[in-house]
């Protein structure tokens, strides 16, 4: 048997003055799944139990394939149960650049998708009645520099013409309304924002999936993918081996080395969030006057939310790769949560805890099909709560040729760079500048 969510260090707590394990798996109870026996062959093999893989093997039971997922640790051990909880539409590059990079047609197509698979997401949770604390209390997105308030002035011009989306922009003193900070110069509030409980999101559509009869196979690695006579051999740990028709690659940030042409078109960058002690009610209704997540405009952003019994989740990118150590991350943290409210200086951390996040060359999410035959869907870039589930359904449809996976992201070229060879040496430099411009521009 194997449980979803990874089991505590009864230690941990002697060694570090916090949890070093994602909070939302405190508030589930883990659901158990048996770990099947490989078969010498099956219809599908999805590699990657994140929403994804599981959205594409329910989809693909749905329709009377025999699909099995193969997880190299626990399933949901990944960013699935590791993120924010933030759901909302539109992309890692924003809106302006979409339409500045591809022109007002396909801007528009692109942009359509990910309100697509915002509304998609809504839908499915009331649909299938998923317990999982889904709320839309709208995202404030906070200007950094007084010029990104213009930005974000542009971008509600744009929601609005094209998308009949109804944002408010808020100056500076607006802000100060919401929330008790001085650090930001306004904001752009999202109403279509929502919130939910990552984990017990991916409890009950992994409940689903097996409800439908999806093969799972926890600590089962996949280690290497051959084409043998008009199929794939699939090679995991242990020298096991299974042929598949097709095989679906849905890792991510988690690819491994023994997927290079994967590998070399995704960046692993790390993202760090931490959760505090409760906050003394008085206090925080000074601090809040909104029930909305925040995020801003760095490059180094930081993102947070209030939780009901108040405690404060605050996430952000300390760093571009995963030398520092946890309790490094967790003080910076808790000095930008002193940036933004001094009076939470001396706030208690509970948890810390990391996650991978998958980025592209061009910020944009990916599906489709490798020259070698593998189908793909990655690429999030820290967006991934909806579009993942989306697009782990239309991937579905697009391997079965079925005319439901056809979308304006498959004509996007899934660039690799040749000076990246799976080995991010470049990542300490760009940081630099990413500081660098968070001080200048």
């Amino acid at each position: 048997m194997s449980v979803v969510i990874r089991s505590k260090n009864p230690f941990q707590s002697l060694i570090l003055p916090f949890k070093t394990t994602p909070y939302w798996w405190e508030t589930v109870e883990p659901l158990k799944v048996d770990n099947k026996e490989i078969p010498n062959q099956m219809d599908v093999a999805i590699v990657g139990s994140g929403y994804t893989g599981l959205w594409a093997s329910i989809i693909l039971k749905e329709q009377g394939v025999d699909v099995h997922v193969f997880e190299a640790k626990e399933l949901g051990y990944g960013a699935s149960t590791r993120n924010a909880g933030f759901v909302g539409a539109g992309y890692k590059l924003g809106v302006s650049k979409l339409f500045k990079i591809f022109g007002k047609d396909r801007a528009v197509e692109l942009f359509n998708i990910s309100l697509k698979a915002r509304e998609d997401i809504e839908e499915t949770i009331r649909k299938e009645n998923i317990d999982c604390g889904f709320v839309v209390p709208g995202h404030l997105v906070v200007a950094w520099k007084p010029v990104h308030l213009a930005n974000l002035e542009k971008t509600a011009e744009l929601l609005e013409k094209y998308f009949s989306l109804k944002t408010r922009l808020l100056d500076k003193s607006s802000l100060s309304a919401c929330m008790e900070t001085a650090l930001y110069h306004g904001g752009l509030f999202l109403p279509e924002g929502a919130l939910l409980n990552p984990a017990r999101y991916y409890q009950g559509v992994l409940a689903l999936a097996i409800k439908k009869g999806v093969d799972f196979h926890p600590q089962t690695e996949v280690q290497q993918i051959e084409q043998k006579g008009g199929k794939f051999e699939v090679t995991f740990s242990g020298n096991k081996r299974t042929l598949a028709r097709e095989v679906l690659m849905a890792t991510n940030g988690y690819t491994s080395s023994s997927f290079p042409e994967i590998q070399r078109r995704i960046i692993p960058l790390p993202s760090t969030i931490v959760l505090t002690e409760p906050i003394d009610k008085n206090l925080l209704e000074k601090l809040v006057h909104t029930k909305s997540a925040v995020y801003d405009t760095k490059n180094f952003l930081y993102y947070f939310r209030f939780l009901d019994d108040g405690k404060l989740l605050f996430g952000g990118r300390t760093q571009l790769n995963f030398k520092s150590s946890i309790i490094d991350a967790s003080k910076e943290l808790r000095r930008s949560i002193s940036m933004v409210f001094p009076a939470l200086k001396e706030i208690k951390i509970w948890n810390v805890w990391e996650g991978k996040v998958g980025f592209t060359f061009d910020h944009l999410p990916h599906y489709g099909r490798l020259l070698n035959g593998i189908h793909y869907c990655l690429g999030y870039c820290g967006h991934g709560v909806a579009l993942s589930s989306y697009l782990g359904k239309l991937t579905a449809y697009y391997l079965l040729n079925d005319p439901r996976g056809q979308s304006s992201l498959l004509t996007l070229p899934f660039k690799k760079e040749f000076f990246y060879t799976a080995h991010p040496w470049f990542l300490p430099m760009v940081g630099l500048w990413y500081r660098l411009k968070d001080i200048l521009f």
